[in-house]
């Protein structure tokens, strides 16, 4: 994947924080052992729940949806996420 964990870890909370879920995804973001993959899954969910529509979404929203979309299709093709 050519985005760092760091990147995707500020990715979520853009979406958290506008979902007023920012507390939450911070505290599982920040734990030693992290579970990404699930959290990943967390924040697409709320995304769903929320109606997020990539066609009317603003710049920084955009990259952040496509961070998030490389890291899940990225999991899902080969089972696993490798940072470059």
């Amino acid at each position: 994947m050519k985005n760092s964990r760091e990147e995707v870890k500020e990715a979520i909370l853009l979406f958290a924080t506008s979902y007023n879920k920012k507390e939450g995804f911070s505290y599982l973001l920040n734990q030693e052992h992290s579970p990404y993959p699930e959290i990943v899954n967390l924040i697409i969910q709320e995304m769903f729940m929320n109606r997020f529509d990539f066609n009317n979404c603003i710049g920084a929203e955009y990259k952040a949806y496509n961070i998030i979309l490389d890291y899940y299709t990225e999991l899902h093709t080969i089972g696993y996420v490798r940072h470059e």
